[in-house]
């Protein structure tokens, strides 16, 4: 069995991507084949706090709301 994993968050130190660090960890040391990929990586940042910080947040957020 193959796992994908990746964190919806990609705030520098973000607890959820240690978590998906520590998951993988022991995941692969069972012998478990797992990729884990960084969304941040990919341009497509679900949750990111930092850009929250710095420009507020996105229009269709605020729409949203």
């Amino acid at each position: 069995m193959k796992y994908l994993a990746f964190c919806g968050s990609t705030r520098s130190g973000s607890i959820n991507q240690r978590t998906v660090k520590v998951m993988t960890s022991c995941l692969t040391s069972l012998g478990t084949k797992v990729t884990e990929i960084n969304l941040t990586n990919l341009g497509i940042p679900i949750y990111d706090g930092d850009l929250e910080k710095e420009n507020g947040l996105q229009d269709g957020i605020v729409e949203l709301q």
